[in-house]
């Protein structure tokens, strides 16, 4: 077990040449800042808590295969430092009573997923997912890093299987920012598996240039029976006439909660879900699905919305 704990300010100082240091079981941080230096390794055979305003400033690499907690009520329980947080576990859970901030993530090639747990997340470096699956629930992970190439993967994907969940992408160009979505599935609503990634291009205005972030959900479920948040879901049946039908097996939930500039947007799908003609959305005033009333191009397997500015 490494434990820090008292009123020091520096508990921990590892360095490139010290540079594999071995934990196990727990990892636990008592109000101090731990620093990891640049090339250091740590590797924790278990968990890490991070606790009492304590704060992890990794600046190397640091692996851990168990869940992470931070009781911190404050935004950074992680230095903002170029490292590199590494879950090596099958599957771990993110606890906090803040948002959880990361430099970068990056899941094993073991990871089958990691699950957020009453807290936000927020990366300011770059998220590697390789195959597993970035579970945030009624969270958001937020990746504040604005390159479009800041989330990579293999397989992997992030998902929202309840309502309020959301993968954040903040963005300052205009340039293609995938939002890699998709769902394991539930046994007891939807076992079915399915990736459906997005792709939102900002379109600002003029000259004027882009600061804007776009949140985007996949709702692996008909919509009509998506009562995650306690509320009443969005009945298909409540159409504008001139849709003859709205998808039952899943939709995306697709916010912009900062900027107002206009985007196209990609919505990808497989062949085997259906053939359909256009993309509708559902209004939050009167919750009626009505036609988007834009113009759809089939490019492969996606539809795609031009200059869309209506997000609400």
């Amino acid at each position: 077990m490494w434990y820090a704990t008292g009123p020091r300010a520096l508990a921990c100082l590892l360095v490139a040449s010290a540079p594999v240091v071995a934990a196990q079981t727990v990892f636990h941080n008592d109000g101090n800042v731990v620093y990891v230096g640049p090339g250091a390794v740590v590797t924790v055979e278990g968990a890490v808590n991070n606790h009492n305003n304590g704060r992890l400033a990794n600046g190397g690499t640091f692996s851990f295969t168990d869940d992470w907690s931070s009781d911190t009520p404050i935004s950074d329980d992680v230095d903002d430092l170029d490292g590199t947080f590494v879950f090596a576990g099958d599957f771990q859970l993110v606890r906090g009573s803040g948002t959880v901030a990361f430099p970068s993530v990056t899941l094993s090639d073991s990871t089958v997923r990691v699950m957020q747990v009453g807290s936000d997340a927020s990366f300011t470096g770059e998220i590697y997912l390789a195959d597993g699956e970035w579970a945030t629930g009624s969270n958001t992970a937020h990746v504040l890093n604005t390159d479009p190439t800041a989330i990579e993967r293999r397989a992997g994907f992030v998902s929202s299987d309840t309502i309020g969940g959301y993968l954040v992408r903040e963005m300052d160009r205009v340039a293609e920012y995938a939002f890699p979505v998709g769902s394991t599935g539930d046994a007891l609503r939807t076992p079915v598996a399915r990736y459906r990634p997005v792709i939102i291009t900002p379109r600002p205005t003029g000259a004027d240039p882009v600061d804007v972030a776009f949140a985007v959900r996949f709702g692996n479920i008909d919509p009509s029976d998506d009562f995650t948040d306690g509320g009443p879901g969005w009945d298909r049946d409540q159409r504008d006439p001139t849709l003859t039908k709205v998808n039952d097996a899943f939709y995306h939930m697709i916010d912009r909660p900062r900027g107002d500039e206009p985007a196209d947007l990609a919505l990808y799908y497989e062949s085997t879900d259906g053939r359909y003609s256009t993309v509708a959305q559902v209004d939050d005033a009167d919750r009626v699905w009505r036609d988007a009333d834009h113009r759809i191009e089939r490019v492969l397997d996606r539809r795609q919305r031009d200059r869309y500015r209506r997000f609400t």
